[in-house]
């Protein structure tokens, strides 16, 4: 059957004068809603399918389902793709009583019937499955479930013939996979589409055939329809589920839900692991969340958004005005072990400084480093009791509330020490590029303001050899930062994490960061592109480890043998694999607890335009100011 209504008559219906609205027939002369709504054409000429508008539509129905459905059955139908959509229909049998009973009947007599014999093979086999059947609905239902009717209609839609073919085809794949029995309702395709429509006018006699009973047990796995995608009440914007479009939101912080709010970004050049880093941290920003950023490969490019935020951004390289202070001990009040010795725990974090600054150096050497470091600071008054930390008030000094610290030492009073031991001399003497050289960022008091919401050290000016050490000396000091206050939320970001996982004892720290600093109320993210060198130190011990201990896991496109290096620390499916080596820019897989989810981290256009680093988008940019 064809009905088309000619656009004319439609306009007609709206088109009225104000005199017209007077009449009291004025009625008569307008059409019902329902015409407006109704489509403009419905074809049944094809057995297989209807056609609506242009719309080709093919109705599937599931004639059985399984006899038990776990939780979230429908998931993989309900999420496919645009164009398929669920419809069940449902009755509840109100007498509960009466249907025991029959039961019970029906159990007496299916027992008595198998006892008295005659009956072949075949017959005995599904008489002893319904009688099974038969005792579970009757056990459950004395425990409180309901008995229902239920009729699943599977709506498929395409643009073509050819199209819905295919889309039809992936759908039975999918009930089949289900053990879903189903038929497509050719010849009576209208039939069962206007049975899937909400007007109270359904084919009772297809309903008929396509009903079947279920526990109110099984049915909660049909109720409420869940999507694959996240929304945490409180959380921040990762980006786009591309298995639904869907948002996906994250609240990394909920302890309730995730076990730290640690985060591991894995990506190979050219992969978009930079633009996501900023897109992130930028967005943790706008939450009022502090966060503490080290940049050691194209520092420059984090600039942008760090100005425009209202940021610290600083440099540490050659020539630098920054500097910072490695002999700096800030006290940690919130710890629970305060007994422990602040200058002890300095004096072993300084042993990583030295190790990274003198690859080849030997356990001797630093254990002499160690005898000197203590004298270098008992010269300025400081010893193991903490409370020699604080110099004393005298009655010149202004009132305040904050006890005072001691002058620390710096560098160039550890090489003077140095130089007086035949052993360390020449230790000393290469020291001297630090100390009074192009790298006397590393020698002076400390003079970056950390106070910022959002921080940015660009250390990528810096030769290769010196970048693990400047990496550590300035998670140190956020990290001091960061236990400062365990109620405030922090972000602490390590981009090429893999440069500080060459070097054992950094490694352990960097490892004992992502165990910790959620007791602190902060997040580690580590971000990397070589994944060779992030697993290399002890057979990978360490980079799975930090893995292992990050609740959110990113993977963006990786080469074949960084792909073969992640599989199978994350357990990638080969269907996964096959996508995490061609993801295109921006695109990844998400894990988040005991999700995955195919990602699209797209960004707003203002973030983009601050976070963009392809040459041709800057200058068009920079052209529109």
């Amino acid at each position: 059957m064809i009905r088309k209504r000619k656009e004319e008559e439609i306009l007609e219906a709206v088109r009225f004068k104000v005199n017209d609205t007077i009449d009291n027939n004025y009625s008569k002369k307008v059409r019902k809603y329902t015409d407006f709504i109704y489509p403009s054409g419905i074809s049944t000429l094809e057995p297989g399918y209807i056609i609506i508008d242009g719309s080709y539509t093919a109705c599937l129905l599931c004639c059985n389902l399984p006899y038990q459905v776990p939780k979230t059955f429908l998931d993989d139908l309900i999420n496919f793709k645009e164009g398929v959509e669920i419809y069940l229909k449902q009755r509840p049998v109100n007498n509960k009583a009466e249907l025991i009973r029959d039961i019970t009947q029906y159990l007496g007599f299916t027992k008595f019937k198998m006892n008295t014999g005659g009956e072949d093979q075949v017959d005995s086999g599904l008489q002893e499955n319904a009688l099974s059947h038969s005792k579970y609905i009757k056990k459950r239902l004395a425990e409180g479930d309901d008995f229902w009717f239920i009729s699943l209609f599977i709506v498929v839609s395409a643009d073509s013939s050819s199209n819905l073919d295919v889309k039809l085809k992936s759908v039975e794949g999918l009930l089949s996979g289900k053990d879903i029995f189903y038929k497509r309702a050719d010849f009576r395709q209208l039939e069962a589409f206007l049975c899937t429509l909400p007007v109270g006018r359904q084919n009772q006699r297809m309903l008929d055939q396509t009903e079947r009973n279920i526990l109110s047990s099984g049915l909660c796995g049909f109720y409420p329809f869940t999507a694959s995608s996240l929304s945490d009440p409180e959380g921040m914007l990762m980006g786009i589920n591309q298995h639904d479009n869907g948002q996906v939101i994250i609240d990394i912080f909920d302890t309730m839900k995730y076990n730290n709010a640690n985060m591991i970004i894995l990506g190979g050049s050219g992969s978009g692991k930079t633009f996501t880093s900023q897109m992130f941290t930028g967005r943790f920003r706008m939450q009022k969340i502090p966060v503490m950023m080290i940049c050691p490969l194209k520092g420059y490019e984090y600039r942008p958004l760090c100005e425009n935020v209202g940021g610290n951004y600083f440099k540490i390289c050659a020539g630098s005005k920054n500097t910072i202070n490695m002999f700096d001990i800030r006290p940690v009040k919130n710890l629970e072990n305060n007994d422990v010795s602040w200058l002890a725990s300095k004096i072993q974090k300084l042993k990583i400084n030295f190790s990274l600054m003198f690859p080849d150096i030997s356990e001797r050497e630093l254990k002499l480093i160690s005898t000197i470091l203590k004298s270098v600071y008992e010269k300025k008054g400081i010893t193991l009791d903490n409370a020699s930390l604080f110099r004393q008030a005298s009655e010149s000094d202004f009132v305040s509330l904050t006890p005072q610290l001691k002058e620390m030492p710096v560098l160039a009073d550890v090489q003077q020490e140095m130089f007086k031991s035949d052993e360390l001399k020449k230790r000393a003497e290469e020291m001297e590029e630090f100390v009074t050289g192009s790298l006397s960022c590393f020698n002076g008091k400390t003079n970056i303001d950390l106070d910022n919401l959002y921080n940015v050290a660009d250390i990528s000016e810096l030769d290769n050899p010196l970048i693990p050490l400047a990496m550590f000396m300035i998670t140190d000091i956020y990290m001091d930062r960061i236990k400062a206050d365990i109620t405030q939320k922090k972000v602490l970001l390590l981009d090429e994490i893999w440069r500080l996982m060459k070097n054992l004892l950094s490694a352990e720290f960097v490892l004992e960061v992502f165990k910790t600093i959620r007791g602190y109320g902060g997040s580690a993210i580590g971000a990397t592109q070589d994944i060779v060198d992030f697993f290399a130190l002890e057979d990978g011990l360490y980079g799975k480890g930090i893995i292992n201990n990050s609740q959110i896991k990113i993977v963006l496109r990786l080469e074949t043998n960084a792909a073969k290096e992640v599989g199978p620390v994350l357990n990638l499916s080969e269907e996964e694999m096959i996508k995490v080596e061609n993801f295109g820019r921006g695109n990844g897989l998400l894990y988040a607890g005991d999700n995955h989810l195919a990602m699209a981290f797209t960004p707003f256009e203002t973030e983009h335009k601050l976070i963009t680093t392809d040459r041709k988008e800057i200058l068009r940019y920079r052209k529109e100011v």
